[in-house]
């Protein structure tokens, strides 16, 4: 979920887990979940639950996206997309 799609999480009635949002939201998820305000948050902590990534606008959509790849396919193929996908290697990527 990223931006404002974080707001499904609650909808669902998913259980209490570490999420991440766009600002605008944050007091309605601050009551349900445990809101964190880095760009990417990634939650397996509920046990027999998928893994839920959050992030919190467009402009973590490149961090978001190399989380995704690198759950479903590793490390090394998120790193290997991500050169052509022109990320600037300035910005850190510590996920």
């Amino acid at each position: 979920m990223i931006c404002a799609g974080t707001l499904a999480a609650k909808t669902a009635g998913l259980p209490r887990q570490p999420v991440t949002s766009h600002p605008v939201v944050q007091d309605v998820l601050t009551q349900t979940f445990e809101y964190q305000e880095d760009s990417v948050v990634v939650s397996d902590k509920v046990e027999g639950k998928g893994t839920l990534v959050t992030s919190r606008g467009p402009g973590t959509a490149f961090p978001f996206a190399f989380k995704l790849v690198e759950l479903l396919c590793g490390k090394e193929k998120s790193n290997e997309v991500r050169g052509p996908m022109m990320f600037p290697s300035s910005v850190l990527y510590p996920y």
